[in-house]
Formats: structure tokens, sequence, C-alpha cells
């Protein structure tokens, strides 16, 4: 979706990107907590929510985009790279 599509105020990045980024966060914050390292956890979680918030940012500039080749409509979800 991110290559030939042009992209909105987000960027060109595909909303699955963000996702896995987001999913990392979470794992690596969970593993922190669990450990009982003691400020770490508040950086990547502040770091997961706001990632998280990018994928809902790319989801809505990619919607309604279309494919270069054939113009038909691409199906864009949360998780789409």
């Amino acid at each position: 979706m991110n290559i030939a599509i042009s992209g909105g105020p987000g960027g060109q990045e595909a909303p699955g990107t963000f996702l896995v980024v987001t999913i990392a966060l979470v794992l690596a914050t969970l593993v922190l907590l669990y450990l009982h390292v003691r400020y770490w956890p508040w950086f990547t979680s502040g770091l997961a929510v706001f990632v998280g918030l990018q994928v809902f940012v790319a989801w809505i500039d990619c919607r309604g985009a279309r494919c270069p080749e054939c113009h038909a409509p691409a199906a864009s979800r949360p998780w789409s790279f």
C-alpha cells in the first residue's frame, strides 16, 4: 500500500507497520514490568500509546486509496501492509 500510493498528512507508511511496532512495544513493556525495572516501563508504554495512535492516522490516510495499476479501491485495514 505504501509504495506507489501517495500518502496524506501521515506519510506513506502502511498502518500495519505501526501496529507491529505497537505490539513490540507492548510486549517490551510487559517484560520490563515482569522484571521489575524501575522507569523504563513508563517510557515504553507511553511510546506504545503514541505509535498506536499512528496506526489510526495511517489507516485513515490509506482509506479510499486506489491501486496504481488497475485503479480498483485498495482494501485497507489496521493490520494491512
